[in-house]
């Protein structure tokens, strides 16, 4: 299968192989990541540099018992390398095709994507890249946060996630019937960009203790008898911005 992504992408994207006996860090490109690596679980993971823009085309064999997890993501690792959420500033990303079809759909202000979500444009962030039309902005979303979490499984059937906090407890659990469709799994109902708390940042202060403590830090995968565990990079506190589908 392939995995393509091309244009704006401010900041991440990370691919991981999920098998039951292991995990494997396959790619890795970040924006504000001065270092040549990554850490992921102590892991030192190569990390190759992009720029708020992204040309991603890459082709992947996936057996019927692997996954592949998908994740844009947001970050300051050159100011704050600490896999915390600490800061709402912005960020941006055009679909993420799987196969051709969209898997994870993009979150645009000139798009209008999320229509009144708090935008982000200060004086001192300006666009790399000349400005591709009028009105260029960000969403506010979370730093040192995954964004998006695309699960691609190489077979379809009934799959059980049990989806896991900082403490090692299981926060949202949810049976997925997955099929060759792509599905937008909303674990807490409502706006795309509900936090794990179950609130809609409207661009005043919230309560960052109850979303660190309920942000998904791993996923265990459960069918047939048989399963899996796989950390995520950052705490994803998007919990209505999951997709899956299956091969």
């Amino acid at each position: 299968m392939s995995i393509t992504m091309h244009g704006d992408l401010d900041d991440d994207l990370f691919i991981i192989r999920s098998t039951e006996e292991r995990t494997v860090f396959l790619e890795c490109l970040q924006m504000h990541n001065p270092k040549d690596h990554f850490l992921y679980r102590a892991e030192a993971v190569k990390s190759r540099r992009i720029y708020g823009m992204i040309d991603f085309d890459k082709g992947f064999a996936l057996a019927e018992d692997e996954a592949l997890f998908v994740m844009t993501a947001n970050e300051r690792e050159e100011i704050h390398p600490e896999k915390r959420l600490f800061a709402r500033t912005h960020f941006k990303s055009v679909d993420l095709l799987a196969d051709g079809e969209v898997l994870i759909p993009s979150l645009m202000p000139e798009r209008n994507d999320m229509p009144g979500y708090p935008l982000w444009f200060g004086p001192d962030e300006k666009p790399l890249m000349p400005q591709p039309e009028p009105g260029y902005n960000y969403y506010q979303l979370w730093e040192n946060a995954a964004v998006n979490l695309g699960m691609v499984f190489g077979s379809t059937g009934r799959y059980r996630c049990h989806f896991i906090n900082h403490d090692e407890e299981v926060v949202f659990t949810k049976e997925i019937n997955v099929t060759k469709e792509t599905q937008n799994i909303r674990l807490l109902g409502g706006h795309p960009l509900t936090e794990a708390d179950g609130t809609l940042y409207d661009g005043t202060a919230t309560d960052i203790t109850t979303i660190r403590e309920r942000a998904i830090e791993g996923v265990i995968v459960e069918k047939g008898g048989n399963s899996r565990y796989v950390a995520m990079p950052y705490p994803f506190p998007y919990v209505n911005r999951i997709f899956v589908r299956g091969l």
